[in-house]
């Protein structure tokens, strides 16, 4: 294949739902050749036998929760925390327990 310039339209295509069936359709209409290239390097994508780019992975949830940095106890910033914490539960009136259960601890 060559990997000379190329010419690649600037024309909007209307799409429906979101999706990009019509997209498909003009570059397989208008750009065959781009279009062939696209589907080949999908399928050898998809079988391994071209070696695909290394791609970075989203980190799990676990992960990040073992990365993360714990200040110390006295740090200007627990206290910033703790006075949110605290005005949280004033100003929108949620009952103080709510610091004890498990998807608040993991937010904070």
């Amino acid at each position: 294949m060559s990997r000379g310039p190329r010419s690649v339209s600037k024309k909007q295509i209307q799409t429906k739902g979101a999706n990009t069936s019509n997209l498909a359709k003009h570059s397989a209409d208008k750009h065959a050749e781009l279009h062939k290239e696209f589907k080949d390097r999908q399928k050898s994508a998809a079988t391994g036998s071209e070696r695909a780019t290394p791609q970075r992975q989203q980190p799990t949830l676990q992960a990040m929760f073992e990365q993360q940095n714990k200040y110390p106890r006295e740090s200007k910033e627990v206290k910033r925390l703790n006075r949110a914490v605290a005005e949280f539960i004033c100003l929108d009136q949620v009952p103080v327990y709510i610091v004890e259960k498990a998807g608040f601890r993991n937010l904070v």
